[in-house]
């Protein structure tokens, strides 16, 4: 998928795809088609280098921050039913949080051929997002289709209602819609408040949207107040499935 393109016309969701189990994410996203084909199409995209940036981390004594990677592949994993990358993600979480090395180069290597099928399966149902550039994107915006842009936030609302890690690729897909450049993202108070989980913010952000499309152009920079301060008990509650 180009980027700030928001879905290959011609790509569709199939009824099974390996090692995906559609019918349970399905379940997860209420049913909705086109949100899923987001969400695994984005998925290689986003995951793919896991095991190479999990490595390096360890490598440089970044712990931590390997940790989160962990938790959020391990979240999105079960999100997306793939239940074989989301036990070695866990598995790897609970070492990095131990503090514990042993071993953990063994875990990242299984978890890349465990994630390879998976990436392999979600590039099969459009090009990835870096295979191409739009010419409106190198100009640093994307071309907004209004309908998509409401599509993605209709499923990033329901995500975030449910309190679920998916949200997160969610925002990804929502992001792209609006055609927001990277630093925009990167920058973005929904983004900055699910990486601290904090659902309630995102909520109340996303609630305070009155016209989607324009904050794509003139609001995507837009700065959160009080957005350095980690939201409060925001994380319990959250679908780690």
């Amino acid at each position: 998928m180009a980027n700030g393109a928001v879905a290959n016309p011609e790509a569709h969701l199939p009824d099974h795809l390996p090692p995906f189990g559609i019918p349970a994410a399905l379940a997860r996203v209420n049913g909705k088609r086109t949100l899923l084909l987001k969400l695994i199409s984005d998925f290689a995209d986003i995951y793919a280098a896991t095991p190479g940036a999990l490595a390096s981390l360890v490598d440089e004594g970044r712990l931590a921050e390997a940790r989160r990677l962990a938790h959020s592949l391990k979240g999105v994993a079960g999100s997306l039913e793939l239940p074989q990358v989301q036990a070695v993600a866990g598995r790897i979480e609970r070492l990095l949080a131990a503090e514990q090395t042993f071993g953990l180069e063994q875990e990242i290597a299984l978890l890349g051929r465990e994630l390879e099928p998976a990436v392999n399966a979600a590039r099969s149902l459009a090009p990835p997002i870096a295979s191409g550039v739009h010419p409106a994107t190198a100009a640093g915006l994307a071309p907004i289709d209004a309908a998509a842009v409401t599509e993605a936030r209709d499923g990033l609302v329901d995500l975030v209602q449910r309190r679920s890690l998916a949200a997160r690729a969610a925002f990804a897909v929502y992001a792209q819609a609006l055609g927001l450049p990277e630093a925009a993202r990167q920058a973005h108070p929904v983004r900055l408040a699910l990486e601290r989980l904090d659902y309630g913010r995102a909520m109340a952000l996303l609630e305070a949207e009155q016209s989607p499309a324009p904050i794509g152009r003139e609001r995507g920079l837009l700065h959160e107040p009080g957005v350095g301060h980690a939201g409060t008990g925001s994380a319990h509650g959250a679908d780690c499935r």
